[in-house]
């Protein structure tokens, strides 16, 4: 069964997510490496852009920057071979923006426009993203929007998808000239590494 988390910013969201993680998740490993994880997650972010006390205290502006460049830029990350903004707005010469678009403004109630960040015929011998799809429901003129991820690291950088994610969804909101709602997130595998206790620690105290 889900766990279902609820915050009004991100900042808040990182600090709640990570506080359950550390108190009810499992200790795994991957590879060398220890992680404490929590399968099946949902947490959902009221103003996914708003910028909080937490974020400026504890943030790192170098990830908030990456995020930011990975989601609306197509310049590939070198160890990918891609970037989520290549799979947004050109994946395979489709822009994605533009069509999620088109679609809400011949059919408002449609239940299908989203956007597939996955490509299995590169991911399966490669890097898999790990927010895999972002869904849009335009619904009394308030864009809803949706990401399932198989993985999210929390300790790490849940704060700088939503963001990057929340910009995604304000760009479609604007075309559409309606109000960008509240962000969801699915999560599979929510989870903090060894390596990110210490900070994570400083932001649940």
């Amino acid at each position: 069964m889900f766990k279902r988390i609820e915050a009004k910013t991100p900042g808040e969201a990182w600090r709640k997510v990570a506080k359950f993680v550390m108190s009810n998740g499992e200790i795994v490993t991957d590879g060398k490496e220890l992680l404490k994880e929590y399968l099946h997650l949902i947490v959902s972010v009221e103003k996914p852009l708003q910028n909080d006390k937490i974020l400026k205290k504890f943030a790192d502006k170098k990830m908030l920057e990456f995020m930011e460049r990975n989601f609306l830029e197509a310049t590939p990350i070198s160890e990918w071979g891609y970037s989520y903004g290549s799979r947004i707005f050109d994946f395979r010469g489709i822009n994605q923006v533009d069509e999620i678009v088109k679609k809400l403004n011949e059919k408002p109630e449609s239940k299908s426009a989203l956007i597939s960040l996955a490509d299995p015929t590169q991911d399966f011998k490669g890097h898999s993203p790990c927010v895999s799809v972002i869904d849009f429901k335009l619904r009394k003129d308030i864009l809803i929007t949706t990401a399932f991820l198989r993985s999210q690291d929390v300790g790490k950088k849940i704060y700088a998808d939503i963001m990057a994610i929340g910009k995604i969804s304000k760009l479609v909101a604007d075309r559409l000239n309606v109000k960008s709602g509240p962000l969801t997130l699915i999560i599979v595998s929510a989870h903090v590494y060894k390596r990110d206790l210490k900070k994570i620690s400083k932001l649940i105290s």
